[in-house]
């Protein structure tokens, strides 16, 4: 008998607890849960920068003190920036909560989120709206 298997190469699935989770909303709050949280640093404010070349948030951890500085408030399990005036400034306009499907770490524990790979979050299938 001739058989011919196919090795799976995804492993095992990793808890969402195990694994960095980011979205935005449409009222531009930026969410993140706890693993992100603590792999940014646990910071009580960031700042937030724009790369328009490649389309990518940084999330730095900085002194509250700093006139730029974000405070991170605490919801329910979650870690909020409210972004509106950040969106506002780089143009991005949301029409529902996205999430960032490869949030990414640098060295010094700034977090990178790409605005060109993300995806609907929640289970309500997405429909664009139409013009």
């Amino acid at each position: 008998m001739l058989t011919q298997y196919e090795r799976f190469m995804g492993g095992p699935m990793v808890s969402a607890r195990d694994r960095d989770r980011v979205t935005i909303d449409s009222k531009a709050r930026i969410t993140m849960n706890r693993k992100t949280f603590e792999t940014l640093g646990e910071p009580e404010a960031v700042a937030l920068a724009y790369d328009k070349v490649n389309g990518v948030i940084a999330i730095e951890r900085v002194s509250a003190q700093l006139p730029e500085a974000f405070p991170i408030y605490v919801a329910k399990g979650a870690w909020i920036i409210f972004a509106a005036s950040f969106c506002r400034h780089i143009g991005l306009r949301l029409d529902r909560t996205m999430k960032f499907d490869e949030p990414k770490f640098l060295p010094d524990h700034t977090l990178l989120l790409d605005l060109r790979n993300m995806s609907a979050a929640g289970w309500k299938i997405y429909k664009p709206k139409q013009a």
